[in-house]
């Protein structure tokens, strides 16, 4: 038996990641033959073989693995399984699909991980939190999945990471940016991104509102991002001699946006800040 560092597969799901990060315009490349389809599992799994890293019976020396997020064990055969929770469904499947490509290519020009082929196990998330947290539990019972790539959307994620780590498995984001899963008091041990903090993102917008001449404006915020980017737009934008005039709430998947709009209307800003 063989263990492998989360450190070493890591590296892989680092490159993974940002392949992802550019693979909607990789989408048009031919998947490798040998990829599976979404929502597959790869390999049988022998029941009863826990993902929580212990000392290999076959290798008593193996010092102990404390950090359940570190490390993991594989038979001889096994195959190193990078999980994939991605909006393969949905309005923006066209996102997902084109991140799940390029994860395919990735794999297919990586090769073996410590002498162990690498597979792909993919499962679509949906961009909802419900579809995330399935995939989520999908990948956690596969015990040869070693890190996942996703998920696509925040909202996915955030239904997702609290699970990924209470699995003993780590995922790295090609596309999330809400700021509510990277800050201290809601960060998940195992989650990682390489996409941008959204609040790097509005905070950029509010200096190009305030370079245009704008000086008023109205923030929505969502309950997938919270009101941590909403108040980054208003502090810079304050910065620059801007004034919001008001901050509204708009919740995710709503149809009913007259009241909102209404107030907009009511506020009348020239600039408008969607976070």
């Amino acid at each position: 038996m063989r263990r492998i560092t989360r450190s070493s597969g890591l590296r892989l799901l680092t490159a993974m990641a940002l392949v992802a990060l550019v693979g909607t315009a990789l989408a048009v490349a031919e998947a490798p033959s040998s990829a599976t389809e979404p929502g597959s599992t790869v390999v049988a799994v022998d029941e009863g073989r826990q993902s929580a890293p212990e000392v290999s019976k076959a290798n008593p020396k193996a010092k102990k693995c404390t950090d359940p997020l570190a490390c993991i064990d594989y038979k001889k055969k096994d195959p190193v399984v990078v999980g994939a929770a991605l909006a393969l469904s949905g309005g923006l499947a066209s996102f997902g699909e084109g991140e799940l490509r390029a994860i395919e290519l990735a794999i297919a020009e990586y090769g073996e991980l410590s002498g162990h082929p690498v597979v792909l196990h993919a499962e679509d998330s949906a961009c909802t939190p419900d579809g995330g947290a399935a995939a989520a539990e999908a990948l956690t019972s596969d015990p040869l999945v070693a890190a996942v790539v996703g998920t696509t959307c925040s909202g996915a994620a955030l239904e997702a990471a609290p699970i990924i780590t209470a699995g003993g498995s780590v995922m790295m984001s090609p596309s999330n940016t809400s700021d509510l899963l990277t800050a201290p008091e809601t960060h998940e041990a195992g989650y990682l991104r390489v996409a941008w903090n959204g609040i790097v993102q509005t905070t950029e917008a509010a200096h190009l509102a305030a370079d245009l001449g704008l000086d008023t404006s109205v923030v929505i915020n969502s309950d997938v991002y919270g009101p941590g980017m909403g108040e980054a737009f208003v502090d810079a934008f304050a910065a620059r001699g801007g004034v919001n005039l008001a901050s509204l709430h708009l919740d995710t998947g709503t149809t009913e946006v007259a009241a909102v709009v209404a107030d907009l209307v009511a506020a009348g800003p020239p600039a408008v800040a969607l976070s």
